[in-house]
């Protein structure tokens, strides 16, 4: 995942953000620790939002210590202490790693394909470090990824079917050994977040598709990137479209402690202000874009 959705901080409650960065330092250090070192370098903020709402819907009470951050190991940081959603988010981001690993080797050309066949070996580790805790986690992703991998091979231009395929990626992994209620919010919820992403990452890489020849489903739709970009609104509204349909789910989850409520804010924050804001970003990058070359 590529880090679209975080919270507007100066929105969030002083205790709310340090939360937020909390999880993240958690998440960071439990994934070095159960899944590679490796992860510290990759984390993004769409899995501190994953596993936010994944521990939401388990209900679960989150134990903020001080601890020493590998990168500044003279002074300790608040982290919230390994629990079951850190180890399992650590797991589900180690997936996630190889399968964009083995995407990224087979669609990229030249020398840019280099790096994704150095880390396809280390990402084949940090898969089987997460299917020996999670037995059955990365065959269950692997059909809606595969599915993904066809229609990106053939240039489909809806870009609903593929941000779907994205989408139940994310929805199947944050439902994973759930049932009930509880199955159906997390992958309704976790659906709308992995469209959202894959949505916001075609528009953001419009201009750098275009340049090198990648696969992008808002191109392939509009032919070249100059009309893509007069169409991108109906795409921004797709992305509002995705956070109104979360937030339907999020509703859904009962918030009874105060660790809960906290989480939910964190969360309504990401789809609301935070999700609102990468909607206006792209929306301006592109007219700017539009407006430099009419004067050009």
């Amino acid at each position: 995942m590529f880090g679209y959705i975080r919270p507007v901080p100066s929105e969030l409650k002083v205790k709310e953000y340090s939360l937020y960065k909390a999880i993240y330092c958690g998440l960071c250090k439990t994934g070095g620790k159960r899944v590679s070192h490796f992860t510290r370098f990759l984390l993004n903020y769409d899995f501190v939002l994953f596993c936010a709402l994944r521990s939401l819907i388990l209900g679960e009470e989150l134990k903020v210590e001080n601890s020493r951050c590998p990168y500044s190991p003279l002074t300790k940081k608040p982290m919230v202490a390994e629990n079951e959603s850190l180890t399992y988010t650590a797991a589900v981001f180690a997936v996630f790693t190889y399968y964009k690993c083995i995407d990224d080797k087979t669609d990229k050309r030249g020398i840019s394909r280099f790096p994704y066949v150095l880390l396809t070996p280390v990402a084949r580790r940090m898969l089987k470090k997460a299917e020996k805790r999670y037995s059955g986690l990365s065959e269950k992703l692997e059909k809606p990824f595969q599915r993904l991998a066809v229609l990106e091979k053939q240039g489909e231009t809806r870009i609903d079917a593929v941000a779907d395929c994205f989408g139940e990626m994310l929805g199947l992994s944050a439902s994973f050994g759930l049932d009930g209620a509880d199955e159906r919010i997390a992958y309704n919820c976790a659906y709308h977040i992995g469209r959202y992403i894959y949505i916001a990452d075609a528009i953001d890489d419009l201009q750098n598709d275009d340049k090198n020849k990648n696969y992008n489903p808002i191109l392939r739709e509009h032919g070249d990137v100059e009309n893509a970009k007069i169409n991108i609104e109906k795409y921004i509204e797709t992305l509002r479209d995705s956070m109104e349909a979360f937030l339907c789910g999020l509703n859904l989850i009962e918030t009874r402690t105060e660790d809960s409520k906290m989480l939910c804010s964190i969360l309504y924050n990401c789809a609301t202000l935070g999700a609102e804001s990468v909607c206006v970003r792209l929306n301006e990058k592109h007219s700017d874009e539009r407006k430099e070359k009419k004067n050009d």
